[in-house]
């Protein structure tokens, strides 16, 4: 059985490549890459499905240089090579961090 069977919507598939292709994506990032604006509710959707993503948050500044804290997203060890496998099942085109490649 495949481990991610139930996403088949674009905009999951792209955050997950994204996500899996990257230590960590801001939500900024992560909304240019889905191509939508509300990220977070993609990766609410995600994590209902049983993908377990981190959100750690992150210190900066805003464009007028006042402290802010933004998110920052990754996915588990374990759903990374979750999803490695499952991409190599469907003969999907994606790098695997879990067979010695680049990470």
């Amino acid at each position: 059985m495949q481990a991610f069977p139930d996403i088949t919507n674009e905009r999951e598939l792209r955050v997950l490549h994204a996500l899996n292709s990257h230590a960590s994506i801001s939500r900024e990032g992560l909304d240019r890459v889905s191509g939508a604006s509300n990220s977070p509710e993609i990766v609410r959707r995600l994590r209902k499905k049983g993908v377990t993503i981190f959100c750690e948050k992150v210190a900066g500044l805003d464009r007028d240089g006042h402290p802010v804290k933004y998110g920052t997203y990754s996915l588990s060890d374990a759903s990374r090579c979750a999803f490695s496998a499952w991409i190599e099942d469907v003969k999907v085109a994606a790098p695997s961090p879990c067979d010695g490649g680049p990470q």
